[in-house]
Order: structure tokens, then C-alpha cells, then sequence
């Protein structure tokens, strides 16, 4: 299974695939969690700097036609995972 079941990203970063990697790898490893950076307790959203930039990363939970929340977001049969990358001040 892979990160995301579906990435978002600004256009900007398309045209910097190492960035793009960079903050994968940055949000898969992730474990500081602290009120600060999840400020609801549910690991589904991260605040993080990189390169003298505030970025969010946000995970929703849709069920697998796209069209409304997922009734179980833990059973990745019935959920697709959507990872959203901006920059905060985007936000």
C-alpha cells in the first residue's frame, strides 16, 4: 500500500521533483506530534519547516467513489486516503 491513496500539491512544486520527494519522506517518517503541529490529537495533520517556509500537510479520509467521507477511515478497503501539501501561507 502506498503513502497516499491520492497526493495534492501546489503547482509550483510539479516542477520541483525533489521536493516533492523530500516532503514525502518528511511527512512518512513524521512522529513529533505536539499540540503545536496536530493541534486535534489525530495525526492527520502536520506543520513543518523546510527551507525558511512554514508547509501544512493535511490527510482526509474519503470513501472510494470520491464523494463523501469515509464511514470507517481505518479500513483502507472501504477508504481513499487524500494527503494535501501547501504551503501555509497558501492557507
Amino acid at each position: 500500500m502506498s503513502l497516499f491513496g491520492r497526493l495534492a500539491i501546489p503547482i509550483a512544486l510539479l516542477f520541483r521533483p525533489m521536493a516533492i520527494t523530500w516532503t514525502r519522506s518528511t511527512v512518512a517518517e513524521f512522529n513529533d506530534f505536539t499540540p503545536e503541529n496536530d493541534p486535534h490529537g489525530e495525526h492527520d495533520f502536520l506543520s513543518f519547516e523546510h527551507c525558511n517556509r512554514t508547509w501544512f500537510w493535511k490527510c482526509d479520509y474519503y470513501d472510494k467513489e470520491m464523494d463523501g467521507g469515509s464511514e470507517d477511515p481505518a479500513d483502507p478497503d472501504k477508504t481513499t486516503r487524500v494527503g494535501t501539501l501547501m504551503l501555509a501561507e497558501d492557507y
